[in-house]
């Protein structure tokens, strides 16, 4: 419900959403953007912000961009109403509970994701590595399909084709159990009165993973008018207006509400790499 509200908003202060759009490409001249290539045709501008979560770094891809990034999955469930619940959103170990408007709740496992090992988990092994320390125990890495298939990813793509975009244009992971399964028991420890609860519904997601936890907010100095909104590593829909308007007003040269240089592009070239954040 939120994103639809979001987006209307938009709209009355002047934003066009185009949907079932894929951009294809970005198109160039001896260096600078002259618009973006998309299925229905051209639309011209010179400034660009790519914010398209698990999707940034293919696209980058075809751009000569190198943006360490990697995917994660995880899950959520919701659950009626329970009598003597708790009445406030709260997090413990190995559970998140968010207390809904209908009185229910959303439940999910902010300890557990399953990471497919892919050919960028290798590329960039270096790059994440601290990360993977951190978290050593919470990740369960996973060799599968996942990996054969990103393999044979195409890397470029004609413009008056159809791209990967439009070929799989929404991710609907299935929500892996034991994430839940580890979630509802974590729950029920802490909160005894919610033994009986009824799950009524159950979700999968995949989130776009930074090496250091911190979002990609950030001109892209290599393809001047090229920006990047992406990385969120989880936390995007909280960080959403906040993240677009810093955004925005880095795009329009205006002074930004936050002090943009810990979200910089340029830090996953500098040495030594950016440590974790807690939070991550």
């Amino acid at each position: 419900m939120a994103a639809p509200a979001i987006a209307e908003a938009a709209r009355r202060h002047g934003a066009v959403i185009l949907t079932h759009c894929a951009v294809r490409g970005i198109d160039q001249l001896s260096g600078n953007i002259r618009g973006v290539i998309t299925e229905q045709g051209m639309i011209g501008c010179d400034q660009v912000v790519l914010a398209g979560g698990v999707w940034s770094r293919m696209f980058c891809r075809t751009l000569g961009v190198r943006l360490p990034q990697l995917k994660a999955v995880s899950a959520v469930m919701r659950i009626d109403p329970v009598p003597g619940g708790p009445e406030t959103s709260i997090g413990g170990p190995g559970f998140g509970l968010r207390k809904r408007l209908d009185g229910g709740y959303t439940l999910g496992n902010w300890e557990r994701n399953d990471v497919d090992l892919v050919p960028d988990s290798l590329r960039f092994f270096r790059d994440f590595r601290a990360m993977w320390w951190l978290h050593r125990t919470e990740t369960r890495l996973k060799l599968r399909s996942a990996f054969v298939r990103e393999s044979l990813a195409p890397t470029r793509w004609a413009a008056d084709k159809i791209s990967p975009f439009e070929r799989s244009r929404i991710l609907d992971p299935a929500p892996p159990k034991h994430i839940l399964a580890r979630a509802r028991s974590r729950l029920v420890e802490a909160f005894p009165v919610m033994h009986n609860m009824k799950v009524t519904d159950s979700w999968g997601g995949t989130i776009d993973v930074s090496p250091d936890g911190v979002p990609v907010i950030s001109p892209v100095e290599s393809l001047p008018g090229f920006y990047l909104a992406t990385g969120f590593t989880g936390h995007g829909f909280g960080l959403g207006p906040g993240a677009g308007l810093l955004m925005a007003q880095m795009v329009m040269g205006q002074t930004p509400v936050a002090d943009p240089f810990p979200f910089r592009y340029s830090r996953f070239n500098e040495r030594p790499r950016s440590r974790p954040s807690p939070l991550a």
